[in-house]
């Protein structure tokens, strides 16, 4: 990963956040950081960032439990709006569940590369 990624955290929990976003920032100092503490605002940002396409280096750690909905549901409303994103970015999910059924739900979008868990760690970053 280039150290000019681009990282969406979408977290409800702004503490989670600003956590997730120190860990990246030790990994990937000169990575972009963008966070949306809602699906909603997930959505909007989305949409701006679909407008002018770089996706090479877009990286996006959904979390699943939220309230409006949760990220399996965002999950399939980016497939559906946001075609070519989904081809381009990186998706990962990010969770503290331990249930083996979420890491299988969250497996089922083929576009989903991978299932962290919460809070991110320095190693799991340097593997992305």
């Amino acid at each position: 990963m280039s150290s000019t990624s681009q990282f969406l955290l979408i977290d409800d929990d702004e503490m989670i956040n600003f956590i997730h976003q120190r860990v990246i920032q030790t990994v990937y100092p000169d990575a972009v950081i963008e966070q949306a503490v809602s699906p909603t605002d997930a959505l909007r940002l989305l949409q701006v960032k679909t407008e002018t396409p770089d996706y090479s280096s877009m990286v996006i750690l959904i979390d699943i439990n939220m309230p409006e909905m949760n990220g399996f549901e965002l999950l399939a409303e980016i497939n559906n709006k946001f075609p070519a994103l989904v081809e381009h970015a990186r998706f990962y999910v990010v969770s503290s569940s331990l249930f083996e059924r979420d890491r299988q739900k969250a497996f089922s979008f083929p576009f989903v590369k991978g299932y962290l868990e919460k809070p991110l760690s320095k190693d799991a970053m340097a593997q992305l």
